[in-house]
């Protein structure tokens, strides 16, 4: 069942808060003599948890107001648009599959709204990935809607999507799941030989 929103727009404000931390956090140990690779990999680190700051704020007016049905959306056009929130060299760490997307129906739902649930999905998926690990996005039709999947592998210890405090990954799917649920979706994670899948499921567009 869906959180209580006033709830879920408290931890989302308690989460932000840790991501602007680590923020700080890792720019202060780029103070020293970080070089070549360490350094892509602390400025992929740094644009990251800044950008999965801003998504996750901009769920806090759907979730404090029940979002409208939205326009008509095409998937593929959906997963085309995710384009534009990446940034290297992340975006070169990412599939995102049109095929099978442009033979799922529309979905009703904010152009912008489902870009944000998309692309929180998505930075979350690449940070619980190792290394240079590859992380796929898909959409295809699943019986009268359309279920989106973001997927890639997961380090052994990552954790987060289930039990404890209301935080990362786990709360990044109550919020999906409560934003999703007045428009007849829901949010809901796999995971099998660590390997994640969030789906973000949404009824077709009459």
């Amino acid at each position: 069942m869906p959180g209580d929103p006033r709830e879920l727009v408290f931890a989302l404000c308690h989460e932000v808060r840790n991501l602007l931390t680590a923020v700080r956090l890792q720019a202060e140990l780029l103070e020293g003599e970080t070089q070549g690779a360490e350094l892509a990999l602390a400025r992929e680190r740094l644009l990251l948890l800044s950008a999965r700051s801003g998504a996750l704020l901009a769920q806090v007016p759907p979730l404090l107001s029940q979002p409208a049905l939205g326009e008509r959306v095409e998937p593929a056009d959906a997963i085309a648009a995710l384009r534009v929130g990446l940034f290297a060299p992340a975006s070169e760490r990412v599939d995102l599959e049109l095929k099978s997307a442009a033979l799922a129906p529309c979905v009703r739902i904010g152009g912008d709204l489902l870009h944000v649930l998309l692309i929180t999905a998505l930075f979350g998926a690449l940070e619980l990935a190792p290394g240079l690990a590859r992380v796929r996005v898909s959409a295809e039709a699943r019986d009268t809607g359309v279920v989106f999947r973001i997927e890639g592998p997961v380090r052994v210890a990552s954790g987060g999507d289930g039990g404890g405090e209301l935080s990362g990954r786990q709360l990044e799917l109550a919020c999906a799941d409560a934003i999703l649920a007045p428009l007849g979706g829901r949010a809901r994670v796999r995971v099998s030989d660590a390997l994640r899948r969030c789906e973000l499921e949404l009824p077709a567009a009459e």
